[in-house]
């Protein structure tokens, strides 16, 4: 194993750089229940969809990477090809954005 980092969703600043918008607004725009959103900022959920994480850097006009505070841990061979999946994924979204 080597060392590597798990992620903390970062919507709670995005929001307020966002003209302080609110959990209700957020959740609105991307079709979320306000209830979601407060469960992924403040960690209750653990797991997040693509499209979910899509809508949200749409909305809050970022990327992947801004919405991610990563922290440092070990990380196995299959978290590993899991983020190495999810880098692919979210780099054909951006690709196919772009064209």
């Amino acid at each position: 194993m080597r060392k590597t980092k798990t992620a903390r969703l970062r919507i709670s600043e995005l929001r307020m750089e966002h003209d302080r918008m609110t959990q209700a607004e957020l959740a609105k725009q991307i079709g979320l229940s306000k209830t979601t959103i407060s469960n992924l900022e403040s960690g209750r959920l653990k797991s997040i969809a693509l499209t979910t994480i899509a809508k949200l850097c749409r909305t809050l006009t970022c990327t992947p990477n801004d919405l991610f505070q990563l922290s440092g841990q070990t990380e196995s061979k299959l978290a590993q090809r899991q983020r190495q999946a999810l880098q692919r994924f979210l780099g054909s979204m951006v690709k196919r954005r772009s064209t």
